[in-house]
């Protein structure tokens, strides 16, 4: 499945997410933020990360983002990319993500965590192998995004739509 298929998906879960009802769950930011800060250093696995990204105002804001999560945060968000199997899609997850400004690129990475949270397993599924992806999986991914805050999910949906261009 093409980064084009993919974004599509998610966008059309979003939008039939909107129709759906529940309470939203809110994203609380605070959650993943390490009190430490930027005291803990990052590894080298997150070095070849931020290697990739083309936007140096957007790869520091991105790097500060990364340094104030709480370790096992980061490790998990480094999971993700590092179950993106094409390092061409990899490199565009991380360019279109720095195009937004440090609070929209923290929550946004917040969002994601969050989802992780929620169902580790559909997610690194969703970064391997979009494509292959099962009714069952599709409509379980259509669920999370469907919890989400409207504001998040209009986020998510601009992220795909970047992603798609």
């Amino acid at each position: 499945m093409s980064t084009k298929q993919i974004c599509l998906s998610i966008i059309l879960a979003c939008f039939l997410g909107c129709l759906g009802c529940g309470d939203p769950t809110p994203i609380n930011d605070q959650a993943y933020k390490d009190p430490q800060g930027s005291r803990t250093p990052l590894s080298k696995d997150w070095q070849q990360q931020f290697n990739v990204i083309s936007n140096p105002a957007g790869r520091k804001d991105f790097e500060t983002s990364i340094k104030e999560l709480k370790p096992e945060n980061r490790d998990a968000f480094l999971e993700i990319l590092k179950a993106i199997s094409d390092p061409t899609q990899d490199k565009n997850f991380l360019n279109d993500l720095t195009t937004y400004d440090k609070p929209t690129q923290a929550h946004l990475i917040n969002i994601i965590l969050y989802l992780k949270k929620e169902n580790e397993n559909l997610l690194l599924k969703v970064a391997q192998h979009p494509e292959r992806l099962s009714m069952l999986d599709k409509l379980k991914l259509f669920e999370m995004i469907n919890g989400l805050e409207p504001k998040d999910k209009e986020l998510v949906a601009q992220f795909e739509q970047a992603l798609e261009n």
